[in-house]
């Protein structure tokens, strides 16, 4: 790219010349479109695709570094570019100009390349071919600044290389492989990167799934549209030729925005599941093998069982024999049944002696036998005594009996008198309720008579504001009467002018003899019509001064009448704190009416 610089610095700024060319676009086919020429200083740039014949600035630069150049030129105001000189041949064999590189695809993206011209940028890409080649972008922009194309030079990269291959060896799964496709502009949808290198150029853009959906449309543009880095999943249906159904396909995608790269990895499901139902399957034949084994070992726990119940069963017999005459009360048959297996001499007596939990279990039960029996004993010497003081008692109550009799009747005075004393509490309950009810009453009442009372004092204010507004706008109207009254003084003056001006006017018509006969009639009715005008202005004037004094008079009432309605709100407001004073106070004898009520209950 900086020998493409020294080259374009030694031929002359670029610009755009007076005359027009007529240039032929590979796509839409056999279509052409007429531009400004694009001059190289002095040497203008022609469609060119003979590689017999020189064009100007991309032949050296191709002899120079062994890479490919190529010139392409602003079509429009969107930024679409036309390649209009290359040293790259087409499938013909010829030079490829009429490529165009679009600024904005079907669906509305901006395409990356053209973005960073528009910026002033000098932008890297991959493009696709037999090898990976990087190529470089810069712009094109004339003496004055403005954007005329771009200058774009591309030559193989062996880093891109090694990454390729790096790319073909990726194996996912047992048949799953990684792809490039482009993902604007002219490499859109087009294999940059295939499966074993078979498919490189091929453009798969229109490719469906089993089901008939565009499904690499759909990738890449989800692709574009999701945020940077960011790695997205799609499911699809494929068959192969020569299969005899379809399988469902897994694909993972990111793009990769400096390079324009769309990348997937791809594979069927059936690849994820395999492993799946192999460990399934050792899963369940481990699951059959340790159910045999559980079965047998339960087995075997349960003879183990019933040898030991009944090894157990016997001597629980026994113990449960001796409870019961325990619960009998007969204490000595437990101890005598205990004793076979607690005593030297009886039967299983060398059993009972061992020291397991059986026969500590017996010298247990025999030891609480014992107990029990020495318990009973005392408890029937104890009863002996409790009925020799009961009888004691029975003497002592016959001595109480008689103070008793006496106090009762004392009780039944002082009930006598409890009832009179709830009776009157009863009454004086009830006139405290009536009492308490006249009170809410009276509050309620006051409170009515509060919220009236302010209403009232709203109304007075509104009144108040309403008489202010009344005054001024009689004020105004005096303000208009008085200036009307100016106007009527004019009128006068008019008049007295027009009078003497008619006066003039006879003078002179008598002074025409028969020729101002004429005249003199319009002098009269001149003087006539004066006189009347001052007198319609006296009446005005009169009734303006009538209107005036009135306007005064209502004014002054009007003063009158608010500083009435002042006091009025002062008053109301006066008497809305007095009876806000006699709400708490009947507030706070209902208050003390329910404690003395609560109190008395």
């Amino acid at each position: 790219i900086q020998t493409a610089r020294d080259l374009l610095a030694q031929a002359g700024p670029p610009a755009l010349g007076q005359a027009e060319l007529v240039w032929e676009m590979d796509a839409p086919a056999d279509q052409q479109l007429s531009l400004p020429s694009l001059l190289l200083g002095a040497v203008a740039v022609h469609p060119n695709r003979d590689f017999q014949t020189e064009t100007p600035l991309v032949d050296a630069v191709a002899k120079l570094t062994r890479g490919d150049c190529a010139l392409f030129q602003r079509m429009n105001a969107a930024g679409d570019l036309l390649c209009v000189a290359t040293t790259q041949a087409s499938d013909t064999g010829q030079r490829a100009i009429g490529a165009r590189i679009i600024a904005t695809d079907a669906n509305g993206l901006s395409n990356p390349i053209i973005a960073a011209l528009h910026r002033g940028e000098t932008v890297r890409a991959p493009q696709a071919g037999d090898q990976l080649v990087v190529a470089v972008y810069e712009p094109l922009r004339d003496a004055a600044g403005e954007w005329l194309g771009a200058l774009c030079v591309s030559a193989p990269a062996a880093g891109l290389e090694s990454l390729r291959q790096t790319l073909l060896s990726t194996q996912v799964g047992k048949t799953g492989y990684l792809a490039v496709v482009g993902g604007r502009g002219a490499q859109r949808g087009c294999y940059l990167l295939s499966k074993d290198g078979q498919r490189d150029g091929e453009c798969i853009w229109e490719a469906r799934d089993a089901q008939g959906q565009p499904f690499v449309q759909h990738m890449i543009s989800r692709a574009l549209q999701a945020p940077p880095g960011q790695c997205l999943y799609e499911r699809y249906t494929w068959q192969n030729p020569g299969e005899d159904h379809a399988r469902d396909k897994m694909a993972a995608i990111i793009y990769f925005a400096p390079w324009d790269w769309v990348i997937f990895s791809t594979s069927y499901e059936d690849d994820f599941y395999r492993t799946q139902h192999q460990i399934r399957a050792a899963f369940n034949r481990l699951a059959g093998q340790a159910a045999g084994s559980g079965l047998l070992v339960l087995l075997v726990a349960a003879g183990i069982a019933f040898l030991l119940g009944r090894h157990l069963a016997r001597p629980f017999g026994l113990i449960s024999g001796a409870l019961q005459q325990v619960a009998a009360g007969d204490m000595q048959g437990a101890r005598a049944a205990l004793g076979v297996h607690t005593r030297p001499g009886g039967h299983q007596a060398a059993a009972a002696r061992q020291q397991d939990e059986v026969g500590q279990l017996f010298g247990a039960l025999d030891g609480m036998a014992a107990g029990l029996a020495a318990l009973m004993g005392q408890v029937q010497q104890s009863c002996s005594q409790v009925t020799s003081s009961t009888m004691q008692i029975s003497a002592s109550a016959q001595q109480l009996g008689g103070a008793v009799t006496e106090q009762a009747a004392a009780t039944q005075q002082v009930n006598a008198t409890s009832r009179e004393i709830a009776t009157t509490a009863e009454v004086l309950a009830r006139t405290m309720d009536e009492v308490g009810q006249t009170v809410v009453q009276t509050a309620a009442a006051a409170q009515t008579g509060r919220s009236d009372l302010a209403r009232t004092e709203s109304a007075m204010q509104r009144v108040i504001k309403a008489t202010a507004a009344i005054a001024a706008q009689l004020s105004v109207i005096n303000d208009r009467a008085g200036k009307i009254s100016g106007v009527v003084t004019t009128i006068n003056k008019i008049s007295d002018q027009t009078n003497m001006l008619s006066l003039n006017a006879a003078i002179e018509a008598e002074k025409a003899g028969e020729y101002g006969k004429g005249f003199a009639v319009v002098a009269r009715e001149t003087n006539r019509l004066a006189e009347q005008t001052a007198i319609a202005t006296q009446d005005i004037e009169r009734m303006i001064r009538e209107m005036q004094s009135s306007v005064t008079g209502g004014v002054q009432e009007m003063d009158q009448f608010a500083e009435e309605v002042r006091r009025g709100v002062q008053a109301v407001g006066a008497i809305s704190g007095h009876l806000g004073e006699v709400i708490s106070r009947v507030q706070a004898v209902e208050a003390r009416f329910a404690s003395v009520k609560e109190g008395m209950g």
